[in-house]
């Protein structure tokens, strides 16, 4: 990658990474209650630690994906040399 995607890339990942947190967050949040509450799985540590894995990885997949669609409309290749 040239060092224009990566500057495009590093002044948008930020803001994507937040918003995407925000976003991400709040979607989880009904089915982790209902893992917790419903499915009563409220004692076991390890189900806690596997559905925040999944929401970071969320987060960060989304904000990876959506800083490089500026650069993917432009009709550029990410790969490709200057």
């Amino acid at each position: 990658m040239n060092n224009e995607v990566i500057n495009a890339f590093s002044i948008s990942f930020p803001s994507k990474l937040r918003f995407w947190a925000l976003h991400c967050t709040i979607n989880a949040l009904p089915s982790y209650l209902i893992a917790v509450v419903w499915l009563g799985l409220w004692p076991v540590a390890h189900a806690h630690w596997a559905m925040l894995a999944a929401v970071i990885t969320f987060v960060i997949g989304y904000a990876v994906l959506t800083s490089c669609v500026p650069v993917l409309r432009e009709g550029r290749n990410l790969l490709q040399e200057p």
